[in-house]
């Protein structure tokens, strides 16, 4: 007989996070998933099911742990529902006790379980552990567990604040498909039968259990370059690794890193083989009429974040588009190279008319200014001798 003890996340008080898109509060939607994984599991052969709470109250973590010990559970299912402080993050992930041997059962039961929310759609941000500052499990309800010796792992299903995830989660009859879905792998993971029959699951993977362990690090580096510019679409290079973890996100800024487009998923990412794309290339939509300061940033498994260099971009208009043949780039460059130096000429040469008519200008003037301070010198010379004259 297995015995498994389901714990709906937060109650009372506990709210857990209330910024749901659909206007939801957290503790109702892990309390209404719960019953129906506890109606879905009890269905099953050879299992008994148990709750720690089936109304709205609050619960300590320890008196939770405690009753699980109390029945003697085989395993406890956390099930909580996720939001993020910049409601930019999306995907599911597992989080598991960080000590041995209860690692080792939380991360082989993450991987089916993080297999079949894969098969659903959602993307996949791992098995993980957390630690506190004094190095002890940072989850209070994993940290209890522990202490009793009995595996537990929180069950993330998705973020209730973000568009990408939030069609999951919008209608009971979604908490109703993942309460299904979980206890399909529950079930595989114990070996449970309902008529006769054991539910399959997807255990494989190519990574090990070190991976789930917290690099609090960010990525080692990220560097990007201009592939090409079509019009207002800049194609950008982008080179980017994580030597300990994986790369999950990443997301761009038009301008000068003064914000940021939404998270996305790096290209060829695989969580269970291991594998992202170390290189490709993001389209960027730039600014028309002047120029735009585009920079990437990428995240790693635990949300670790590594800026690019910035490149300086001017959007090419339409007009210029139409003027310069994409099959004959150089010719087209030079050409307008040529027109500008003729343009430059034509305004040296007017430059220089204009400033020899202003010099001439200036010389005509200066030398009417003598003229007249002659003739005045004259007029004042005779005028004097004729009054020296009448003087005398």
């Amino acid at each position: 007989m297995i015995t498994i003890v389901i714990d709906p996340g937060h109650g009372g008080e506990n709210e857990g996070t209330i910024e749901d898109l659909c206007g939801r509060v957290e503790k109702n939607m892990t309390l209404q998933t719960a019953k129906y994984l506890y109606k879905e599991l009890s269905g099953y052969d050879d299992v008994q099911v148990f709750m720690t709470r089936e109304e709205d109250v609050e619960l300590p973590l320890k008196e939770r742990a405690d009753f699980a010990k109390s029945v003697s559970a085989d395993f406890m299912f956390s099930v909580h529902y996720n939001a993020s402080p910049n409601h930019d993050l999306y995907g599911s992930e597992v989080w598991i006790p960080s000590e041995e041997p209860l690692l080792d059962k939380g991360f082989d039961f993450a991987i089916p379980m993080l297999h079949a929310w894969q098969d659903e759609g959602l993307y996949i941000r791992g098995a993980k552990t957390r630690l506190n500052k004094s190095g002890s499990n940072y989850y209070g309800i994993i940290r209890e567990s522990t202490l009793l010796d009995i595996p537990c792992v929180i069950l993330e299903h998705c973020h209730l604040d973000n568009e990408t995830d939030i069609g999951y989660a919008d209608e009971d009859s979604e908490l109703r498909h993942f309460a299904e879905t979980d206890a399909k792998v529950i079930a595989g993971y114990f070996g449970l039968k309902k008529d006769g029959e054991t539910p399959e699951i997807n255990r494989n993977v190519s990574i090990d259990k070190s991976y789930a362990f917290n690099k609090s690090s960010d990525p080692d580096y990220c560097e990007i370059g201009l592939d090409k510019l079509e019009g207002d679409t800049a194609y950008i290079r982008v080179k980017a690794e994580d030597y300990d973890t994986f790369l999950l996100y990443y997301d761009y800024s038009v301008d000068g890193g003064l914000t940021y487009s939404g998270r996305i998923g790096i290209p060829g990412y695989d969580y269970f083989e291991g594998k992202y794309d170390k290189e490709f290339v993001c389209e960027a939509k730039l600014a028309p009429g002047r120029a735009s300061g585009v920079s990437i940033r990428v995240y790693n498994l635990f949300d670790g974040m590594t800026e690019s260099n910035t490149l300086w971009l001017t959007a090419l208009s339409q007009k210029a588009e139409e003027e310069v043949p994409k099959e004959e780039p150089r010719l087209a460059a030079l050409e307008e190279e040529t027109k500008d130096e003729k343009n430059h000429g034509i305004e040296r040469i007017s430059f220089i008319i204009i400033g020899a008519a202003f010099l001439a200008a200036l010389i005509a003037t200066a030398a009417a200014l003598r003229a007249a301070k002659r003739k005045r010198r004259r007029y004042t010379r005779t005028r004097k001798r004729d009054d020296d004259r009448r003087l005398y």
